[in-house]
């Protein structure tokens, strides 16, 4: 199972939503069941609720090196939120 804390600020780029933390950049994988939100800005996450561009997103999962399936630039990885504990607007 994967420990890790996510934590960071949501944003769009094309088609890919991004994780900005400590200034670095992570594609978002979102957990098992998750769906766009009609306003295509925003992710509905299956027993917690949306999820919005701009949102400050707290919880658990991973982080790996794959950045494969997106255009968006300048990233790290992935970022595999499992859980979202906790959302702000920032």
């Amino acid at each position: 199972m994967r420990e890790a804390l996510i934590d960071g600020v949501v944003s769009v780029e094309g088609d890919c939503f991004i994780l900005s933390a400590d200034g670095e950049r992570w594609l978002i994988e979102w957990p098992y069941g998750s769906t766009l939100g009609p306003d295509e800005q925003s992710v509905e996450v299956e027993g917690f609720g949306a999820v919005r561009v701009g949102d400050r997103v707290t919880g658990g999962g991973g982080y790996s090196d794959q950045t494969d399936g997106c255009s968006a630039t300048d990233v790290e990885g992935t970022a595999s939120i499992d859980t979202v504990t906790d959302t702000q607007p920032e």
